[in-house]
């Protein structure tokens, strides 16, 4: 899969995933929903839709599916933060113009179908490393028999 089409520079491509990053956090969402597409571009990407930067460094096009033409419908009068710019029976385009509100974020992510970043107080961060830090902590087993080392079995044959 070849990248290099979708943006002019490295730096271009740079600055898109910046801009993604910033509403990534605006939309409290989960940080594996920004990913490339498969032209290259970058996307933050639900089950129900998708996120692109317009090209202006400034704002973001929303692509959303709906099941329904009713569906859609409502959709659009959930977005009340967007405008939308294509309107298709069953789908279409909205114009995001500036970082949602945490109430919109929360519309955002139920209508794209993105999952929200999963947010811990900080005894249960403490309390999760230290956990992990035990598991760590503990040594592999060694092998005693030689033989098993090297994929030998231990009644004396080889594999």
């Amino acid at each position: 899969m070849s990248h290099r089409d979708t943006y002019d520079s490295g730096a271009e491509a740079e600055a898109d995933r910046a801009q993604q990053k910033a509403l990534l956090a605006a939309l409290r969402a989960w940080h594996r929903a920004l990913r490339r597409d498969e032209c290259g571009a970058w996307c933050i990407s639900g089950k129900h839709g998708r996120v692109y930067t317009w090209g202006d460094a400034k704002t973001w096009l929303l692509w959303v599916g709906c099941r329904s033409p009713m569906h859609w419908t409502y959709t659009k009068r959930r977005l009340t933060c967007c405008s939308v710019t294509q309107d298709a029976e069953e789908e279409g385009c909205l114009r995001l113009y500036a970082l949602p509100t945490p109430d919109q974020a929360d519309v955002i992510r139920d209508v794209l179908g993105i999952r929200k970043r999963t947010e811990m107080s900080s005894e249960t961060l403490e309390r999760l490393r230290a956990r992990a830090a035990l598991w760590n902590g503990l040594e592999p087993q060694a092998i005693d028999d030689p033989a098993a080392q090297d994929g030998q079995e231990s009644l004396g044959g080889t594999l």
